[in-house]
């Protein structure tokens, strides 16, 4: 039995189902474990990836010579964005050189809200 061919029946919907099922959002998926999990020929699913990226549903980037990955862009999220009040950010230092911290306290130090 050979390889599955093209499907007419697979839309880009399923591939979005794809991305939307996986056990981690920010994990790209590839071309082969779309297809894999469609159980349809990579030219189907390369044909609706290109669709949906042409729409502006997905993005890709190349990885190796013929790899490309791809993944559901969070357009809402910005490397830049955090929280004005994070005291990480805030300038001020958390803490000073000459305060000791055990190392038994340190998670405390670091993360305590106060």
């Amino acid at each position: 039995m050979g390889k599955p061919g093209p499907n007419p029946e697979v839309v880009a919907e399923d591939v979005l189902e794809v991305f939307r099922d996986r056990a981690d959002d920010s994990e790209p998926l590839t071309a082969p474990e779309i297809s894999d999990d469609l159980n349809c020929s990579r030219r189907t699913v390369l044909d609706r990836l290109h669709e949906l990226a042409e729409r502006g549903h997905i993005t890709s980037k190349k990885v190796g010579g013929r790899s490309r990955v791809w993944w559901i862009p969070d357009d809402n999220a910005s490397a830049h964005d955090f929280p004005a009040d994070d005291p990480l950010f805030s300038g001020e230092p958390l803490l000073s050189p000459d305060d000791p911290v055990d190392e038994t306290e340190i998670d405390d130090v670091l993360y305590s809200e106060g």
